[in-house]
């Protein structure tokens, strides 16, 4: 017993260490892979591309635009991930329907840290010391948590990122012909931004990979080890366990990218700055998914009348100065 509250101890110091080493050198981690990123951009346009292409050729100013859109898509996602909150339980849990009140009764729990409700999938961060919606993981590279409102960017980070590597991988390429010679440092340059992209691909593949998995099964990273042992726990009864958050893989997908349109299957990579339309304390099953659909159809056209009769009372408002 004395052991085990000694050993207890340790490894409550060895976590309080590792939290506050995080938090401290996560902005380290961000400008490393700031520099990293710009130092295979700067190789792209600064040799890469002109041994390729004659810049104003019509090859070369293809290859400037694809380049320039990844670029952009990378840090564009980047930034958002890391300067979006992933989202904080409010104080007060208001369910909006009997299901959402069953769900709070059952699974919401209390955070001592926190003193305040844990609704289901939140989670306490040790490093950013609070509850957060729908948390993924903590990720040290965006000195920020990922959780509700920001894993849209982290997942498209890593999309745009993966293609922006496999990219200048395939440009840089050895075998691939130059128009004209190289120089001992163009060479140097061609060979780190090879090695670079091609190892960033590969890690990348399957990280995206793992991610790919969790979205299309309706979980997250920790929710997949909370999920194996609640499995493995009814198995051991005799019962199947179901995955009441798993609403089938278009719905998973459109729900965790907040995309539902037409074309969601294209728009879900897409930049966008507006935040998720639920504030993920209250997720949708695969018993109420129409009637949360149903909500945010209806909140959408509450908003949009909203905006829309702003925008009357300003114009007759500037119609009525123009008179007076």
């Amino acid at each position: 017993g004395l052991i085990m509250h000694q050993l207890m101890k340790c490894m409550m110091v060895v976590e309080r260490v590792v939290d506050w080493t995080l938090r401290i050198t996560g902005p380290m981690y961000v400008l490393l892979a700031n520099l990293l990123i710009l130092g295979v951009v700067y190789v792209f346009f600064t040799t890469l591309l002109p041994l390729r292409h004659p810049l104003l050729s019509p090859a070369g100013i293809v290859h400037s635009i694809a380049a320039s859109i990844l670029i952009g898509n990378i840090f564009f996602n980047y930034f958002y991930c890391i300067f979006t909150d992933p989202g904080q339980p409010p104080s007060v849990l208001r369910a909006e329907s009997h299901i959402d009140a069953e769900i709070a009764e059952r699974f919401t729990r209390w955070c001592k840290k926190c003193r305040k409700p844990k609704p289901v999938l939140a989670h306490h961060c040790h490093v950013c010391n609070r509850c957060i919606t729908r948390m993924d993981h903590h990720c040290p590279w965006m000195a920020n948590c990922v959780g509700h409102y920001n894993y849209r960017y982290f997942f498209n980070f890593l999309w745009w990122l993966w293609l922006g590597c496999m990219y200048s991988a395939c440009m840089s390429a050895p075998p691939l012909p130059y128009h004209r010679a190289m120089k001992s440092s163009e060479r140097t340059g061609l060979i780190f931004s090879f090695i670079l992209s091609a190892a960033i691909a590969l890690a990348i593949s399957l990280l995206m990979g793992w991610h790919i998995y969790l979205v299309t099964t309706g979980q997250t990273t920790i929710e997949f080890y909370n999920n194996r042992r609640d499995k493995a726990a009814e198995h051991s009864k005799g019962s199947k366990w179901i995955n009441k958050f798993h609403l089938g893989a278009i719905n998973n997908w459109q729900e965790v990218f907040d995309e539902r349109g037409r074309f969601w299957y294209v728009t879900w990579m897409l930049p966008r700055t507006r935040p998720h339309s639920t504030n993920g304390v209250f997720p949708p099953t695969m018993y109420n998914l129409d009637e949360h659909r149903d909500r945010i159809v209806e909140a959408t056209y509450v908003g949009a009348g909203r905006s829309s009769a702003g925008n009357s009372r300003q114009q007759h408002t500037s119609a009525a100065k123009e008179i007076v």
